[in-house]
C-alpha cells in the first residue's frame, strides 16, 4: 500500500510517519534477532530493542491523525464542497 501510494505520486504527509514506523520496527527486530551479550553489563540487544520502540506509539498516533486529515480533505473534494 505504501509503495503504491508513493509510485502514484500522491502527496500524503502520513506516509512519512508510516515509513519511519516501519524502519524503526525493522531495525529493532534486527536487534532482537541478532542478540549480543551486554556491554559493561548494562546495555544488551534486548534493551536497545525496547529503547527503539519507545517512539512507535507516538508516531502511530501522528500517522493516524495525518491519515484522517487527508481522507477528510479528499472526501470533501469528492462531494464538491468545503466546510
Amino acid at each position: 500500500w505504501i509503495l503504491k501510494e508513493i509510485i502514484q505520486g500522491k502527496k500524503r504527509e502520513s506516509l512519512k510517519y508510516l515509513g519511519i514506523i516501519i524502519g524503526i520496527g525493522l531495525i529493532s527486530a534486527c536487534f532482537e534477532i541478532l542478540d549480543f551479550p551486554p556491554i559493561l553489563w548494562i546495555i544488551d540487544a534486548h534493551s536497545i530493542f525496547h529503547a527503539l520502540t519507545i517512539p512507535t506509539p507516538l508516531l502511530l498516533a501522528k500517522f493516524a491523525y495525518e491519515e484522517s486529515e487527508y481522507e477528510q480533505g479528499r472526501r470533501k473534494m469528492v462531494i464538491g464542497k468545503y466546510v
